[in-house]
Protein backbone atom coordinates (compact mmCIF):
# COMPACT_ATOMS: atom_id res chain seq x y z
CA UNK A 1 0.00 0.00 0.00
CA UNK A 2 1.16 3.76 -1.00
CA UNK A 3 0.47 5.60 1.18
CA UNK A 4 2.01 9.35 -0.55
CA UNK A 5 1.26 12.18 2.50
CA UNK A 6 4.23 14.35 0.82
CA UNK A 7 2.13 14.29 -2.67
CA UNK A 8 -1.09 15.31 -1.24
CA UNK A 9 0.79 18.27 0.60
CA UNK A 10 2.42 19.17 -2.50
CA UNK A 11 -1.04 19.04 -4.62
CA UNK A 12 -2.23 21.15 -1.57
CA UNK A 13 0.41 23.97 -2.05
CA UNK A 14 0.48 23.81 -5.81
CA UNK A 15 -3.22 24.58 -5.99
CA UNK A 16 -3.00 27.31 -3.73
CA UNK A 17 -0.44 28.55 -5.35
CA UNK A 18 -2.52 28.33 -8.48
CA UNK A 19 0.34 26.29 -10.25
CA UNK A 20 -2.28 23.84 -11.41
CA UNK A 21 -5.74 24.47 -11.86
CA UNK A 22 -7.78 21.09 -11.50
CA UNK A 23 -9.29 19.94 -7.78
CA UNK A 24 -7.27 18.30 -5.47
CA UNK A 25 -9.73 15.41 -5.87
CA UNK A 26 -8.86 15.42 -9.49
CA UNK A 27 -4.87 15.76 -8.87
CA UNK A 28 -5.42 12.32 -6.18
CA UNK A 29 -7.45 10.98 -8.33
CA UNK A 30 -4.77 10.82 -11.64
CA UNK A 31 -1.84 10.25 -9.20
CA UNK A 32 -3.45 7.41 -8.14
CA UNK A 33 -4.48 5.73 -11.40
CA UNK A 34 -0.57 7.21 -12.77
CA UNK A 35 0.85 4.76 -9.81
CA UNK A 36 -1.59 2.05 -10.55
CA UNK A 37 -0.69 2.13 -13.95
CA UNK A 38 2.80 2.48 -13.18
CA UNK A 39 3.00 -0.55 -10.74
CA UNK A 40 1.29 -2.73 -13.09
CA UNK A 41 3.34 -2.06 -15.98
CA UNK A 42 6.65 -3.05 -13.73
CA UNK A 43 4.86 -5.96 -12.89
CA UNK A 44 3.84 -7.38 -16.31
CA UNK A 45 7.81 -6.50 -17.36
CA UNK A 46 9.07 -8.61 -14.65
CA UNK A 47 7.15 -11.84 -14.58
CA UNK A 48 4.62 -11.01 -11.67
CA UNK A 49 1.19 -11.51 -12.22
CA UNK A 50 -0.41 -10.94 -9.12
CA UNK A 51 0.05 -7.82 -6.62
CA UNK A 52 0.75 -10.53 -3.41
CA UNK A 53 3.62 -11.85 -5.86
CA UNK A 54 5.22 -8.37 -6.12
CA UNK A 55 5.15 -7.32 -2.19
CA UNK A 56 7.90 -10.35 -1.94
CA UNK A 57 9.01 -10.66 -5.20
CA UNK A 58 13.16 -9.08 -4.04
CA UNK A 59 13.55 -8.05 -7.32
CA UNK A 60 16.40 -5.97 -6.50
CA UNK A 61 19.52 -6.56 -4.98
CA UNK A 62 21.63 -4.23 -2.42
CA UNK A 63 24.94 -3.25 -3.55
CA UNK A 64 27.85 -1.19 -1.03
CA UNK A 65 25.84 -1.47 1.55
CA UNK A 66 26.99 -3.13 4.80
CA UNK A 67 25.16 -6.54 5.78
CA UNK A 68 24.37 -4.70 9.29
CA UNK A 69 22.18 -1.99 7.42
CA UNK A 70 20.57 -4.06 4.95
CA UNK A 71 19.28 -6.99 8.33
CA UNK A 72 18.21 -3.62 10.03
CA UNK A 73 16.70 -1.69 7.66
CA UNK A 74 16.39 -4.00 4.78
CA UNK A 75 15.18 -7.13 5.71
CA UNK A 76 15.24 -10.26 3.25
CA UNK A 77 16.94 -7.90 0.54
CA UNK A 78 19.67 -9.74 -1.28
CA UNK A 79 23.38 -8.94 -1.22
CA UNK A 80 26.25 -10.37 -2.78
CA UNK A 81 28.72 -7.31 -1.77
CA UNK A 82 29.54 -5.31 1.61
CA UNK A 83 29.71 -1.81 1.79
CA UNK A 84 29.82 0.90 3.85
CA UNK A 85 27.67 1.28 7.24
CA UNK A 86 25.19 3.91 9.36
CA UNK A 87 28.48 6.25 9.73
CA UNK A 88 29.84 6.10 6.54
CA UNK A 89 25.95 6.97 5.06
CA UNK A 90 25.63 9.66 7.65
CA UNK A 91 29.41 10.98 7.28
CA UNK A 92 28.46 11.21 3.36
CA UNK A 93 25.08 13.00 4.05
CA UNK A 94 26.27 15.43 6.03
CA UNK A 95 29.28 16.40 3.16
CA UNK A 96 28.81 18.59 0.64
CA UNK A 97 29.21 16.93 -2.38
Amino acid sequence: MIHPYLVYETYKQLIADEAISISFDEAVTKFGKSVTEGVVKVMSKVGISTVQSYRGAQIFEAVGISEDVIQAYFTGTASQLGGIDLDTIAHEAKTPP
